[in-house]
């Protein structure tokens, strides 16, 4: 395959070589060989350094930190399908394949619609091309994929598509500021989860998609974390730290009141069975 792929790990540890790993997949998946072997031909001659496909180049080069991750055994991909019905339309998503602390969700990141079958072909031509600049940066952030495919969307104005290729632009752009920005979580939310039980949950304030944010928070089994970050965000008027402070004190001592409650209620044995109540008594 192209230099592009093989670009260097920056590392002594060698790298899984790509073409591997697709064939280990489409083979799970039952791929014919002969179809494989179309389909790598068909990646090493559009992944070529410089190759024009569509409106759109391969980039010359590959950040170093980008192939880097090559080690990790994991990176970010992107896919895109065609929806017909009720309105033809073209969907670009995201996964992260073999991330390590990340969940394998799949998730949509932007969506175009087209008027008629033959422009969302053509859409889809143009998503499909950036997908694969995308995943071919091997980035193990979202943010870094969806830079490496806004990269390939051309920007000059004799470029052919260009009206299809603006619109491309400015969705992918609006996916990676959202995967920049993580707007779902306000600065009270992010202390809370920079600090709460020692930071074992810091984590959950890098990740890129609120779909992965929400799963992962319903996952944690902390309770009392889920409340705190409910309380605390901005849809229930938590929207300056005075105001988070305040709900946080309102909360210390609705939790004081329990904590007295239960220091004032009568011995109980854990172990103890409830008695159990049939219904019609």
């Amino acid at each position: 395959m192209s230099e592009f792929v093989h670009a260097t790990t920056g590392s002594d540890i060698p790298a899984r070589d790509p073409e591997a790993v697709l064939r280990e997949m489409w083979s799970a998946q039952g791929v014919p060989q002969a179809r494989q072997d179309e389909l790598i031909a068909q990646i090493a001659a559009k992944a070529a350094p410089g190759a024009k496909v569509g409106p759109f180049t391969v980039p010359r080069s590959v950040e170093p930190h980008a192939s880097a991750t090559r080690m990790q055994g994991g990176a970010f991909r992107l896919g895109y399908h065609a929806v017909s019905k009720p309105f033809h339309e073209v969907v670009l998503h995201a996964y992260p394949w073999l991330v390590p602390g990340r969940e394998p969700l799949s998730c949509d990141v932007a969506r175009w619609s087209a008027d008629d079958a033959d422009q969302c072909e053509a859409l889809l031509d143009v998503v499909r091309n950036l997908a694969q600049a995308g995943s071919l940066v091997a980035s193990p952030t979202l943010a870094g994929a969806l830079e490496a495919a806004l990269a390939s969307v051309p920007n000059g104005v004799d470029d052919e598509g260009i009206a299809r290729a603006t619109s491309v632009r400015e969705r992918i752009g609006t996916a990676l500021r959202l995967a920049r920005t993580r707007p779902w979580l306000n600065p009270a939310q992010r202390t809370v989860l920079a600090c709460y039980a020692g930071g074992e949950h810091a984590h959950m304030a890098e990740l890129e998609r609120e779909e992965e944010y929400r799963m992962a928070l319903k996952q944690c089994g902390d309770g009392l974390l889920g409340i705190l970050l409910v309380e605390l965000a901005t849809s229930e008027g938590c929207d300056m730290g005075d105001e988070a402070e305040r709900l946080v004190c309102a909360a210390i001592r609705d939790l004081r009141v329990v904590r007295d409650a239960l220091r004032a209620a009568p011995d109980w044995q854990p172990w103890e069975q409830p008695v159990e109540i049939t219904d019609g008594l």
